[in-house]
């Protein structure tokens, strides 16, 4: 809706009413970040080729829709259908065979009377709200009602999501997973083959040129011609065609992907809820480093940040008292910036330490962390992993949530723990930021 000097003022709740829901106020709007690339790169394919068929689409239908018009003034030209009056409780249908018919509305009971022009005579009968049988009509007519919503709805939800298109390439579940064979693209009877067949009504446009964007590592070149590798999004431009055989070697490892990431959410979920007694589970995450930052700073401390590491590890074990499962958020905070494999071996250390002082009886410790190759997953971390007997008197496991989906309990810790700590600084409480004082206002609250 346009506004212009002529227009009416309308109220804020009609406002409300005729504003698109995908229109959104700039507070609703936030930054989206730290997400996977593979999932986001799938996703903004999905837009790219969702507003290309719809373009096409709708192109298509614009061009058939005056040779349709013309055929139909035509018919109207040729033939009028003679109709009788239509009373306030009749309702005129036309069928393909130009034959009119009125179904009267019966208020004196539940059915309905069906008069039939060009000399059918009545037939009282209970109508049926999406076909209509009679006698001397051999065919039947159905009224779909719902059809041009049902073509919306299909338009609409083409690929909604990343979810939609992967199964699309498999075959159905079965027992609410797919089977081991579809995931490893061996099935001979589904694969990324399968989204030709979706795409099929649309082969008169593989010439067609589609824009689309990437999440790719590039090279970049900074002002003074310095080249390095960057995580950039990267425009991208060429035929409907390249664009699909593109989209296919991406979903070739996507559904491994998705099951990887889905597999081992659940595996934490279940370890974590059916816990065994003297087991200890353990999830581990660096959060970035806390920068201080002061209510009315000066322009020169911009430069002069003083930063504290956070590695919260989350611990699961039974109670010693009632036996249920306790969750307990475990802080450890330092001065030192370096993020590797012997500061987490250090922070794994101090947490089994602190659980055997508080009585608690371990035969096990399972460790569940993202992959992050310098911290959690290099030869130094299952150096440490084998000695674990030798060290802590119990064996030890690692276990690594799917690729680029490793948000979890710790991720809630590292939140609230920063809010915790922005609020002295906000209101002035806090003069001087040091490690000690930092731990000190995390105790308190």
């Amino acid at each position: 809706m346009e506004y212009n000097s002529e227009n009416d003022p309308i109220s804020y709740s009609k406002f409300v009413k005729l504003k698109p829901k995908t229109v959104l106020p700039m507070s609703k709007s936030k930054f989206i970040n730290c997400l996977c690339e593979y999932c986001v790169n799938i996703e903004l394919s999905i837009d790219a080729l969702r507003s290309f068929t719809s373009r096409h689409r709708q192109e298509t239908e614009n061009e058939n829709r005056p040779h349709e018009a013309t055929e139909n003034e035509n018919q109207n030209e040729n033939q009028q259908p003679a109709v009788a009056d239509v009373q306030e409780n009749e309702t005129v249908k036309d069928t393909d065979d130009e034959t009119v018919i009125i179904i009267e509305e019966n208020i004196e009971s539940d059915e309905n009377i069906i008069i039939v022009e060009n000399g059918i005579q009545e037939i009282p009968r209970t109508i049926d709200e999406n076909s209509i049988e009679h006698e001397g009509i051999e065919e039947v007519i159905n009224l779909p009602a719902n059809e041009g919503n049902d073509n919306a709805n299909n338009r609409n939800d083409f690929f909604r999501d990343k979810f939609q298109l992967s199964s699309s390439t498999s075959c159905e579940k079965d027992n609410l997973t797919y089977k081991k064979i579809c995931i490893d693209r061996k099935c001979v009877h589904c694969g990324t083959h399968k989204l030709d067949e979706k795409l099929l009504p649309f082969q008169n446009f593989f010439d067609d040129n589609i824009k689309w964007a990437s999440w790719e590592r590039t090279k970049y070149k900074n002002s003074a011609g310095k080249e390095s590798m960057r995580m950039m999004k990267v425009p991208k431009e060429g035929s409907f065609e390249s664009f699909v055989l593109k989209l296919k070697q991406k979903l070739e490892p996507f559904a491994k992907h998705l099951f990887d990431a889905k597999w081992q959410a659940q595996q934490f979920r279940n370890i974590t809820t059916t816990l065994s007694d003297k087991w200890v589970v353990f999830c581990l995450d660096f959060a970035e480093n806390f920068s201080s930052v002061w209510q009315d700073e000066a322009q020169g401390a911009h430069w002069s940040y003083d930063q504290v590491t956070i590695h919260p590890v989350v611990a699961y074990y039974r109670c010693t008292v009632c036996i249920s499962i306790v969750e307990e958020s475990i802080l450890c905070i330092s001065a030192d910036h370096t993020h590797d494999n012997h500061a987490v071996q250090h922070y794994v250390s101090t947490a089994v330490k602190h659980l055997l002082e508080k009585g608690i009886n371990i035969e096990k410790l399972v460790q569940f962390s993202d992959g992050a190759p310098t911290q959690y997953k290099g030869k130094m971390n299952f150096a440490d992993l084998s000695y674990s007997y030798e060290d802590f008197g119990f064996q030890s496991e690692k276990h690594y949530f799917g690729s680029r989906h490793g948000k979890g309990p710790c991720d809630r810790e590292i939140g609230t723990v920063k809010k915790v700590l922005s609020l002295p600084l906000k209101v002035e409480e806090l003069k001087y930021l040091t490690q000690r004082c930092f731990t000190s206002i995390v105790i308190k609250n």
